[in-house]
């Protein structure tokens, strides 16, 4: 077999259901509201989409001092695989609101999975 470190995700695990945590920053140049803005509608349709498949629990945005969004935080309940499929698609993604986003897995606890 290869040798070395890195711990290699079999595709099995990439299709097992698990919980993550996403934090994402919007980006800080001038364009980056109105973007985060002309998209909005088209962010929401997809995560309401993703919570008619319980695949979205909750979500929120990122709020800075003036209550301006200025970021997201949604956990999900996904594999690995639909998560990099709903990334591809995430329309703050594909038009350049989000900058750097942290993806963590967690778990849910069962009183918010009902």
């Amino acid at each position: 077999g290869a040798g070395g470190c890195s711990k290699v995700m079999s595709n099995e695990d990439r299709h097992v259901t698990k919980n993550f945590l996403l934090l994402a920053y919007d980006h800080k140049d001038e364009g980056a509201y109105d973007r985060r803005m002309q998209v909005r509608s088209q962010h929401i349709a997809l995560i309401d989409d993703l919570r008619e498949h319980g695949q979205a629990i909750v979500g929120a945005a990122i709020l800075d001092e003036q209550e301006k969004m200025v970021g997201s935080t949604i956990f999900f309940s996904l594999s690995k695989a639909e998560l990099e499929e709903y990334l591809d698609k995430e329309p703050y993604v594909t038009n350049n609101v989000w900058d750097k986003i942290i993806i963590q897995e967690c778990k849910i606890g069962p009183s918010f999975l009902k």
